[in-house]
């Protein structure tokens, strides 16, 4: 009797394990760019954040992950909330706070099974590892320090034989000096992808070291690239820490490019708003105004757009919303606050 109970309670624990490997295989084939952040909370304390871009095309990104601090220690993390993006992309955020033990360089990092599929500088992408990674350095010499964050979404649509130019539009809180530069996208145990290699240009693919400007000259085949970039941070002329950031983009015949607002001369007003929302369109041609929830769910669609146009939200709770401008060229996108 009681090797037949011992018996199935094994079979279960044997399920049991094959169900979360499966389904941790399943979560984790989809994952597309990201990073990491932090932010000074106090003393030795900082505020971690990992945000995950996935593919909406496959099963929800992981609802739980793991960041290891650099110091010996790790923690699974829930992710805090997602957005969902056009193109297919989905923006997971995930945040967790930390104390470290004392001053010291830490690598907090990363490490994902699987990649979108098909993306055409790392072979067999969809079983090769995502990783990201990010190096602080407490220093009570230099003082506190947050690391920089990103106003442009890591991912884009490029032309093929066209020049493209992106910038993730970086800003460092404290002031401190940055420097970007190319490296490989990282995999197995946070280190470089053997396999990897650059995107092909027919003339060079390079970054501005000082304003972090990608410039590809130009783009030959359609298909998907990741490209990652270091940002260093410099105080005093001391490396305090750096960012990769690991980012996708898309080479076309036919752009439905996603941008920043800020990359364009179109303006709205006034962000927060109560409810109304007025738009400036700077003789732009616009094709319609969508405006969305973070879940993806669609609050208001407007066509048949005047230069000088105006939108009413004041039924929506408050909250934060994206706003989706589709031009004759590309789309854009924007935050909008309701208070």
């Amino acid at each position: 009797m009681k090797i037949r109970i011992i018996s199935k309670l094994t079979k279960r624990i044997l399920l049991l394990i094959t169900i979360i490997f499966i389904t941790q295989q399943i979560y984790s084939q989809q994952n597309r760019a990201g990073e990491i952040i932090y932010e000074h909370i106090e003393g030795y304390s900082y505020r971690i954040r990992l945000v995950v871009y996935t593919d909406t095309g496959v099963p929800a990104g992981s609802p739980l992950i793991e960041i290891q601090f650099g110091d010996g220690t790790s923690a699974m993390v829930a992710r805090t909330y997602e957005v969902y993006l056009p193109n297919n992309y989905k923006q997971n955020n995930y945040q967790i706070e930390h104390k470290y033990s004392g001053p010291g360089t830490y690598i907090i990092s990363f490490e994902d099974p699987g990649r979108n599929s098909g993306i055409r500088n790392i072979p067999n992408s969809v079983n090769t590892t995502f990783s990201l990674k990010t190096i602080l350095q407490i220093n009570p010499n230099l003082g506190k320090n947050s690391s920089p964050y990103f106003e442009n979404l890591p991912f884009g649509q490029a032309l093929a034989g066209l020049v493209y130019t992106y910038n993730s539009n970086t800003t460092d809180p404290d002031g401190d000096s940055l420097s970007y530069k190319l490296t490989k996208c990282l995999g197995d145990n946070i280190q470089p992808i053997d396999s990897y290699s650059y995107p092909e240009a027919s003339i060079s693919l390079n970054v501005d070291p000082v304003n972090g400007n990608i410039i590809w000259k130009n783009p030959v085949s359609l298909g998907l690239y990741n490209i990652a970039i270091e940002i260093e941070e410099w105080r005093a002329g001391v490396k305090i820490g750096s960012i990769i950031r690991d980012m996708q983009f898309e080479i076309v015949d036919k752009l439905t490019e996603i941008a920043d607002i800020s990359e364009s001369n179109i303006k709205l007003f006034p962000n927060p708003t109560k409810g109304i929302v007025r738009f400036d369109f700077a003789g732009s041609e616009i094709e319609y105004i969508k405006v969305m929830n973070l879940n993806g769910k669609l609050i208001l669609k407007k066509t048949s757009i005047q230069q000088n146009e105006i939108i009413n939200i004041s039924n929506s709770p408050a909250g934060m919303y994206f706003i989706l401008i589709q031009t004759d060229r590309k789309m854009l996108i924007t935050k909008l606050i309701k208070k």
